[in-house]
């Protein structure tokens, strides 16, 4: 999964960054000097797909494509403990683009639809005894815990909208990162790895105490993660 998406992101962070000032023919051939090794291998994904009749190298029946949005906000609530001391930091220095009524409708959509369609009735979600799966068990218990799980989520999006990007052009990744992450009901931290990652590259730096903040902080979390994984 996390290669397929490689395959994707990368002709479109090449397709930005290439100067596109030049003549078609010489920016055209530059830029498909450095991405023809994504097509082969998007054709032998598509082959690997098309044998295995599904993306799974096993247990292909719990893995049905669709649309389902856990991915999306479960991505978005770690996203949140990753990057709060930056986030904390850049919706403060520009908490005046916050004040705008369209991101607040935004927000209540994005509420909206976690309240209606966030639900955890995977069985490798309900059935297997890891952490994630404990969080999510109690993050849908009722709408209460619901709610209290989106605050994370809320504030995600907040730092998103306030964290700039080192090139605006750079959005364009926003819509295909949500939809990498629509098709699988499986709600697993790895889906969301690849768009953490492309969003830690290509983010414009914080100050020095925010980027320490952060570091230190993941260091932390990394450390307590791994003490309950190896003392459970």
């Amino acid at each position: 999964g996390l290669a397929a998406h490689a395959l994707i992101y990368y002709p479109l962070v090449a397709w930005v960054e290439e100067d596109k000032s030049r003549p078609f023919q010489t920016w055209a051939r530059a830029y498909l000097k450095k991405v023809w090794p994504c097509a082969l291998g998007a054709l032998a994904f598509a082959v690997f797909v098309y044998r295995n009749k599904g993306v799974a190298l096993g247990d292909q029946a719990y893995h049905q494509t669709g649309i389902h949005v856990g991915n999306v906000y479960f991505a978005l609530f770690l996203l949140c403990w990753m990057a709060l001391p930056v986030f904390l930091e850049n919706i403060w220095r520009r908490r005046g683009a916050l004040q705008v009524p369209w991101f607040w409708l935004g927000l209540a959509a994005a509420y909206g639809v976690f309240m209606s369609w966030f639900e955890v009735d995977h069985p490798y979600n309900t059935h297997e005894p890891f952490l994630r799966n404990s969080l999510l068990a109690v993050a849908a218990t009722n709408n209460l815990t619901k709610s209290v799980f989106f605050a994370p989520v809320a504030v995600a999006l907040a730092g998103l909208y306030c964290s700039p990007l080192l090139r605006r052009s750079f959005l364009v990744l926003a819509p295909i990162a949500v939809l990498m992450l629509l098709p699988d009901n499986l709600i697993e931290q790895r889906y969301g790895m690849l768009p953490i990652a492309l969003w830690v590259l290509l983010r414009a730096d914080a100050s020095g105490k925010a980027e320490a903040a952060t570091a230190m902080l993941n260091i932390f979390l990394c450390t307590l993660l791994l003490a309950v994984i190896t003392t459970t």
